[in-house]
């Protein structure tokens, strides 16, 4: 077997992409205009390589916000359509292929919806969509979801605060065939891996990483904020009411919860995490029922009293038999103990490079060191946003009131004297746009401007004073006047309020509104 080998190869390809990305080189493809033969060694190490890769990326998670390319292009999606009503599951499915480029099955696409709103036991501890109707539950362990045509999603109220608007402005967004589709990955303000774990089976690799609680999580980024060490976590599941020991480094035990009601009788009234309860009536207390031709029968009766989110089997039991299964210990007769390893957590690193983590600290702290760097990159982009918007304000409101005055007189003057009027009395070219263009980033597709081709020969031809000389008559009012100067007024003091904020700062401030909502 050549399971090592797989590594070394996959990783000698992500290492020279790597490289590639940090000197700006192109990648490296196997067919070019001049390929007019081919060796089976650049058949595998230029074209399988890539098949393999992808596989990887298909199926295993990105440490920074925990999704996989087909969950983060449905959080896309739905951020775009900012829904504010539910949405039917199958339309979502459509609408997410064809916003995103989607190019696999719908089907697989439908299932991702699902397993991103589901919420019982065992699922999601963050479900970043809502599950309106039947999404499946403990019972089957979500395979007994509704039809896709019949059930309806929206986002959950917490997604928006987990992944803020305001982050998209410094995310890298990647292209499929000139359109723009989802970013490289979303930026959460808490490594949503460890919130709602992952498992996914590659090429070479396989992960599996538990979930954890998110008031354990928050309370860490804040200690790492202050300055401390984190703590140590254990993993947690959301509604969960057994226990989890630690056994040793990454070793848990995960229990279910069992009690003796008499001498004949038992309850089990949790099953441990992911042993859901039909498969664990069909594989554990029929064969104890009916007995098979090695072990005899072990109880002579149950009754089943669950509904789709809490456990109750009442066991009924000879007096002998259950003295001896309480000297064995009940969890152990019962297999109401599962052991959970954290030993094989691998994700993809901020680079797109696949690394081994040995313990979630080691997650969190990544995580931390990348969202802190972001967080000073929102505060650059918010300042020079804010500073554009100023001083944009400041130069409507000083047009207005010069032309109240009479200092600037517009009526029956040719264009280009206009404008000459208007550097000389010292305003600026259309400020935001500018510094949009200074930033390289394209102007928001819907902002409303009166683009017609006078205007955009102006734009082209030198500066551009439109956001001024396409002012209303309106705002010649007092009430307007007023207005326009309180809204300068109010952009300068936010302006200062947010040079004098740490990036620190605005992090507790997020994640103090998150767990707010979360409260609720």
């Amino acid at each position: 077997k050549k399971v090592d080998d797989r590594k070394e190869w996959l990783t000698s390809f992500m290492e020279d992409r790597r490289q590639r990305k940090l000197l700006g080189l192109p990648d490296e493809y196997l067919y070019g205009k001049a390929t007019s033969y081919l060796t089976y060694n650049d058949f595998i190490n230029k074209e399988l390589v890539l098949f393999s890769n992808s596989d990887n990326e298909r199926s295993i998670p990105s440490l920074i916000d925990g999704l996989k390319p087909g969950q983060r292009k449905v959080l896309y999606t739905c951020f775009k359509r900012n829904d504010k009503r539910e949405v039917k599951v199958a339309q979502l499915a459509g609408s997410v292929a064809e916003m995103s480029s989607y190019h696999h099955g719908e089907n697989s696409l439908m299932m991702t919806i699902i397993n991103l709103a589901q919420n019982f036991v065992g699922s999601n501890n963050l479900n970043l969509l809502q599950p309106i109707g039947q999404f499946g539950t403990r019972l089957h362990g979500g395979k007994d979801a509704a039809s896709p045509r019949y059930i309806f999603t929206m986002l959950s109220p917490l997604a928006r605060l987990a992944f803020p608007e305001v982050d998209n402005n410094v995310l890298k967004f990647l292209y499929d065939d000139n359109q723009r589709v989802e970013p490289e990955w979303y930026i959460p303000i808490i490594p949503m891996v460890l919130i709602n774990g992952a498992e996914g089976i590659g090429t070479g690799w396989s992960c599996k990483v538990p979930n954890y609680d998110i008031r354990e999580v928050v309370n860490n980024i804040r200690r790492m904020l202050d300055g401390d060490e984190p703590l140590t976590m254990i993993p947690s599941y959301k509604n969960f009411k057994g226990t989890i020991d630690e056994l040793g480094q990454n070793h848990f035990l995960i229990n279910g919860e069992i009690s003796v009601l008499n001498s004949t009788t038992i309850e089990i009234s949790e099953l441990p995490v992911r042993t859901w309860t039909q498969t664990y009536k069909e594989q554990v207390l029929e064969p104890m029922l009916t007995g098979t031709e090695k072990t005899p029968s072990l109880i002579i009766d149950y009754k089943e009293y669950h509904t789709d989110t809490t456990v109750k089997f009442m066991i009924t039991m000879s007096e002998e038999k259950l003295v001896e299964a309480e000297a064995i210990g009940l969890h152990k007769v019962f297999k109401l103990q599962n052991s959970l390893s954290c030993s094989n957590m691998v994700l993809f690193d901020h680079a797109g490079c696949l690394k081994k983590y040995e313990t979630a600290e080691e997650i969190l702290d990544e995580f931390y060191q990348v969202r802190l760097r972001y967080y000073g990159l929102r505060k650059e982009w918010l300042t020079g946003m804010l500073g554009a918007e100023s001083a944009k304000l400041n130069n409507q409101a000083r047009f207005i009131l010069e032309k109240i005055e009479g200092k600037i007189v517009i009526e029956n003057k040719p264009k280009k004297e206009l404008i000459q009027v208007l550097i000389e009395r010292g305003y600026d070219s259309d400020p935001v746009k500018a510094w949009k263009e200074s930033q390289q980033k394209d102007i928001d597709e819907n902002s409303e401007e009166d683009t017609d081709k006078e205007n955009e020969s102006t734009a082209a031809s030198g500066p551009d004073f439109n956001y001024l000389l396409n002012m209303p008559l309106w705002y010649l009012t007092k009430e307007k006047k007023d207005e326009m100067c309180k809204q300068r007024d109010n952009k300068e003091t936010e302006l200062e309020n947010l040079k004098q904020k740490d990036p620190t700062e605005l992090w507790r401030e997020d994640m103090a509104a998150f767990i707010e909502e979360l409260d609720v």
